[in-house]
C-alpha cells in the first residue's frame, strides 16, 4: 500500500472531490508532493487523520476542518456528463492521468516550438541589423573616398567644373570599382588618377585659351613696337593733325596685315611702307 494518495483517492476517503483535496494541499492542511509529471499526491496518514477527526474535545485544539461540497446555486443540479471522480474505476483514473501527462508533454512541445520560433525571429532581426550596419559603414566609406577625391581638385578649378567632377565621382566611386578589400593607399592613388582624367578636358580647354591669349598678346606687342619704330621716323615738320591721321592709318593697316606668329621685322617693314606712301603723297602735292 502506497503512503501517498492521488487527489481522487484522498477525496474518496474524505467524501469530497479532488479539487477540494488540491485546495487543502495548497493551503497546507494536507502535506503534499508533485510527481515528475506534475501531479499532486497527498500523504495517506494525514488524510486518514483528517477523516477520523480528533479523538476527544480539547479546548486548546482548534476546531476540526469541516469539509463540505460546494452547493449548487440552482434549485436542481445540472446533469453531469461525466461520473464523479470517486465513482471512476482505478484503471480509468490511471488512463486520465496518462492523458493529462500526454497533454502536459504536448504543451511542453508547443512551448519549445514557440521558443524556437522566437529565437529564429531574433536571429533574423540580428542578421538584418548587421546587414544594415554593414551597408551604412560601406556608404560612409564611399563618401569618405569621394570627399578625398574632391580635395584633390585644384583650387583654381571653376565651381561648375568641380560640380561636374563631383557628379562623375558619385557615379564611378562604387563598391564594385573600389571594394572594401582594396587598400586605402591604393584606393587614394586610383582616385587621384580618376580626378586627373575627369579634369583633362578642362585642362585642354584652358591650355587652348591660354595659347590664344598669348598669341593675341604677342601680336598686340608686335603692332605696338612697329608703330613706335615708325612714328620715331616721322618728319618734324608734320603738324599735330597730320601725325594723328597717319597714326590712325598706320594702326589700321597693322591690325589688318599683321598675323599671329609674324616677326617684328616684318611688322616694321609694313609700317615703313605706309610711311613711304605718305611721304610720296606729300611730295606729289
Amino acid at each position: 500500500m502506497s503512503d501517498w494518495l492521488t487527489p481522487a483517492e484522498a477525496g474518496a476517503l474524505l467524501g469530497v472531490g479532488p479539487d477540494r483535496v488540491a485546495q487543502l494541499a495548497r493551503d497546507g492542511t494536507l502535506a503534499s508532493m508533485r510527481t515528475p509529471g506534475g501531479h499532486v499526491r497527498v500523504r495517506r496518514a494525514d488524510v486518514e487523520a483528517l477523516a477520523a477527526g480528533p479523538e476527544e474535545d480539547d479546548p486548546d485544539e482548534p476546531p476540526p476542518v469541516r469539509v463540505r461540497e460546494p452547493k449548487s446555486t440552482t434549485q436542481e443540479p445540472a446533469p453531469r456528463s461525466r461520473p464523479r471522480w470517486e465513482d471512476v474505476a482505478p484503471w480509468q483514473r490511471r488512463v486520465r492521468e496518462a492523458e493529462a501527462d500526454v497533454e502536459v508533454l504536448r504543451l511542453d512541445d508547443e512551448r519549445e516550438r514557440l521558443e524556437d520560433a522566437r529565437e529564429q525571429r531574433q536571429v533574423g532581426r540580428t542578421r538584418e541589423d548587421a546587414r544594415r550596419a554593414a551597408s551604412a559603414a560601406e556608404a560612409d566609406r564611399l563618401r569618405a573616398l569621394r570627399a578625398y577625391a574632391l580635395e584633390c581638385v585644384p583650387f583654381n578649378v571653376p565651381s561648375e567644373v568641380k560640380a561636374q567632377v563631383a557628379r562623375e565621382l558619385e557615379r564611378r566611386v562604387t563598391s564594385d570599382a573600389y571594394p572594401p578589400s582594396l587598400g586605402q593607399a591604393y584606393a587614394e592613388t586610383l582616385l587621384k588618377g580618376e580626378v586627373e582624367r575627369l579634369l583633362r578636358p578642362w585642362r585642354t580647354r584652358e591650355a587652348r585659351q591660354a595659347r590664344v591669349r598669348d598669341e593675341s598678346a604677342r601680336r598686340s606687342h608686335v603692332i605696338s613696337w612697329a608703330m613706335l619704330h615708325v612714328t620715331n621716323r616721322l618728319p618734324r615738320e608734320w603738324d599735330w593733325e597730320t601725325r594723328r591721321d597717319f597714326e590712325r592709318e598706320l594702326k589700321a593697316v597693322l591690325e589688318e596685315e599683321v598675323d599671329l606668329g609674324m616677326e617684328q621685322d616684318e611688322a616694321d617693314a609694313i609700317g615703313l611702307e605706309v610711311l613711304d606712301e605718305w611721304m610720296d603723297g606729300e611730295e606729289g602735292e
